[in-house]
């Protein structure tokens, strides 16, 4: 299913992730495309929530569809009809004098 799933979406995460389709298709995604700094979330209502970390969102706004690809949870797709999808990015910095915990 992963390989159909990248196959699918090859022109996009090409777009992404600044590699052609031929080689995306070929080797697929490595640990190199993943970040723990980012995540995906996907609202379908206040209720609704669909939460991946280490993960990168790729959208079809024509087919309203979009593909998750996350590092240890595998690849998923979803429609995004009547939905907000996110992709998250997080950076910060943790002084070496920090006691607490970082979440």
């Amino acid at each position: 299913m992963n390989k159909e799933l990248i196959k699918k979406w090859a022109c996009l995460l090409s777009k992404k992730l600044g590699r052609s389709e031929a080689e995306i298709e070929k080797r697929g995604l490595s640990a190199y495309d993943f970040s723990p700094s980012t995540s995906v979330e996907i609202y379908y209502s206040e209720s609704s929530i669909i939460k991946f970390d280490s993960a990168f969102l790729v959208i079809d706004e024509e087919s309203r569809m979009a593909a998750v690809f996350s590092e240890h949870y595998g690849y998923h797709e979803f429609s995004i009809y009547g939905a907000v999808a996110k992709e998250i990015s997080v950076s910060y910095y943790v002084d070496e004098d920090y006691e607490g915990v970082v979440t």
